[in-house]
């Protein structure tokens, strides 16, 4: 029916054809046209709510977008944030091996100069004692022979020795004057200087004479006149040799491949004494080499050409 009225428009004539009275045509006119406009307003209606509907479901989808792309944000930055924290802990792992592995390497140089310094110590005071001995036995012996008499026996010697130095050199002055003339012992560079800190986090002891590196198997000569003291190997400087050049002047040649001289050996300035290579178990392949006067080391290069 409410199809029909909205299809058929209320004509007098039709509805005075139809039986009906003017009245009765206008009254059914007039509610035919409050649903029509009834029905409008409700479309109307609807058709607004429909739209802000999909207004508020776009809104939503939206919303639901932007919460998604927070969530995804925040799981990135967490995983970043986890990436980060275990980067930041084994970076601190790795410092604290590094630091530890640096501190043994300190220990480890220490225990290895401080090996090298008591093997000098002794050598020098070896051959001190040595020419006190041999003085004592010269004016001795100048004695007997003033007066004519034979020499007494000092005694049974000691079966085992503590150290049987060779004989010391004579004191000449020649060595000292090598200052500014002196030759280094090998062509090569040099990687480690005098007074340098030898580990490489800076801390720690410090290069008692030079590194010069240079390729295995070179010739390692004598920079003086001297005799051979010390020849064989010692833990931290590998294959070393050590000339006594008199006037308590040393000589120390250390990280040798070979040794081609032993103690007790009198070299000339020049002689072949070792060839280089790296016995101490350093990573680079050279020599070590130091200058010693009574003991004390100082600076090679002070006493080189040009210096």
């Amino acid at each position: 029916m409410r199809n029909q009225y909205r299809r058929v428009e209320v004509n007098p004539t039709q509805a005075w054809l139809a039986g009906k009275s003017a009245s009765e045509a206008a009254r059914e006119s007039y509610w035919y046209e409050r649903i029509s406009a009834a029905e409008r307003d409700l479309a109307a209606q609807q058709a607004a709510q429909a739209r802000e509907l999909e207004s508020i479901r776009l809104g939503l989808e939206k919303k639901q977008e932007r919460l998604e792309n927070t969530i995804a944000d925040q799981n990135k930055s967490q995983r970043e944030l986890v990436a980060q924290r275990e980067e930041r802990n084994q970076l601190i792992a790795d410092l604290n091996s590094k630091l530890k592995n640096q501190e043994l390497e300190r220990k480890r140089l220490q225990r290895d100069e401080s090996r090298l310094s008591n093997v000098i110590t002794e050598l020098t005071r070896a051959i001190e004692e040595a020419k006190r001995k041999q003085a004592l036995a010269a004016q001795q012996q100048k004695q007997q022979g003033q007066s004519g008499s034979t020499p007494k026996s000092a005694g049974k010697a000691p079966s085992k020795p503590d150290y049987s130095p060779p004989p010391p050199m004579p004191s000449t002055g020649e060595f000292a004057k090598l200052k500014g003339r002196l030759v280094l012992p090998v062509q090569g560079t040099v990687a480690g200087q005098f007074g340098q800190t030898r580990s490489k986090d800076g801390q720690g002891p410090s290069w008692k004479g030079i590194f010069i590196a240079t390729e295995a198997g070179q010739a390692v000569r004598a920079v003086g006149a001297g005799r051979v003291v010390f020849s064989e190997w010692l833990r931290g400087f590998g294959e070393i040799v050590i000339i006594d050049h008199g006037d308590q002047f040393l000589s120390v040649y250390g990280n040798n491949g070979k040794l081609m001289k032993r103690s007790g050996d009198s070299v000339k300035a020049g002689d072949t004494i070792a060839e280089t290579g790296n016995s101490s178990g350093n990573l680079d392949t050279g020599l070590y080499f130091e200058l010693r006067h009574q003991g004390q080391p100082f600076d090679p290069i002070s006493w080189t050409k040009g210096r």
